[in-house]
């Protein structure tokens, strides 16, 4: 990358203990047909072969930069870092064992770069195994181009899954107006609802991204304890309760009030909230009983602390 130029494209990937698959990931997006990128990489205080295999792309590759944090921070704390650490007019998270087609970038920039109303597109995706065969094609159900701000919020709060599009090409105006990744289980779902409020998504028809679907991935973390998810997302948090859906509404809540949108939109929206929370009465009412087991499970391990002096 040349002295004083920002490029149109910034990828953030944030790894940790990835050398499995990097080679792979980092082929792929230096493998792109729209070339002006930076990639930011910042590695989590990574204990294997991670560090190795970056600083040898970045060696090879100007539009390269790699930082290092000396502790692990979080994955909340890693994925802000690669934003804040960018600086071109889009923005793109990678995860460090997907894969993009070549055309990725080049189709959902020409969307953006045609649509200023649009502040996310992303190609459909696939579904791979550890070893990198297809298991199935996934509809993420997120094209929504409405003008208005209030039913995309509703589409997307009720049609997200396995979030998918948080991979996609946002707009870097629109996402730097978010909360970005809070430090909490789950923030890129609030993240991408939130993104709705400030513009439309764009769904291209082509699968041009590979999410791979392995025990050590993200979406394998729901088979651990809240406690082990929440400190994976943050790492200060061992001792924290876990109210994973009560989370979510506060926090959506905050956004839909940040946001730019009229009163009338805002209070229509805290009242979709609320009607979701009272449908959903049974995940929220056995989340607040599920307290009391953590409670016990934190006090055990003060106990256990203190018995270790």
């Amino acid at each position: 990358m040349s002295a004083g130029h920002n490029p149109t494209v910034s990828i953030g990937l944030p790894v940790y203990n990835a050398e499995r698959y990097l080679s792979q990931t980092l082929d792929s997006i230096l493998g792109q047909t729209f070339t002006d990128f930076e990639l930011i990489i910042s590695d989590n205080a990574s204990s294997d072969g991670t560090e190795a295999i970056c600083r040898q792309y970045a060696s090879r590759d100007s539009r390269i930069a790699y930082y290092r944090s000396p502790k692990n921070v979080g994955l909340t704390g890693n994925f802000n870092r690669v934003f804040n650490l960018s600086s071109g007019r889009y923005f793109r998270w990678s995860s460090s064992d997907d894969l993009f087609a070549p055309t990725s970038i080049e189709e959902c920039v020409h969307i953006l770069d045609r649509y200023p109303d649009v502040a996310l597109c992303y190609p459909k995706t696939t579904l791979i195994n550890a070893e990198g065969n297809v298991i199935g094609f996934y509809a993420d159900n997120l094209d929504v181009r409405f003008p208005d701000a209030v039913r995309r919020f509703r589409h997307v709060h009720l049609h997200l899954g396995l979030a998918n599009v948080q991979y996609g090409l946002i707009r870097r105006d629109a996402l730097g107006r978010t909360s970005l990744f809070g430090a909490y289980a789950g923030s890129d779902m609030v993240l991408i609802a939130e993104l709705s409020l400030y513009g439309k998504f764009w769904e291209i028809p082509q699968y041009l991204f590979f999410r791979r679907m392995h025990n050590r991935a993200a979406s394998a973390l729901r088979e651990t304890s809240p406690e082990s998810v929440q400190e994976c997302w943050d790492s200060a948090s061992k001792d924290k309760l876990c109210l994973y859906h009560w989370t979510h509404r506060l926090y959506e809540v905050k956004s839909i009030c940040r946001s730019p949108r009229r009163i009338w939109d805002k209070i229509q929206l805290i009242c979709f909230l609320i009607g979701y929370t009272f449908r959903a009465r049974n995940n929220h009412l056995d989340e607040l009983l599920s307290v009391g087991p953590q409670m016990v499970r934190k006090l055990r391990r003060t106990l256990a602390a203190h018995r270790g002096f």
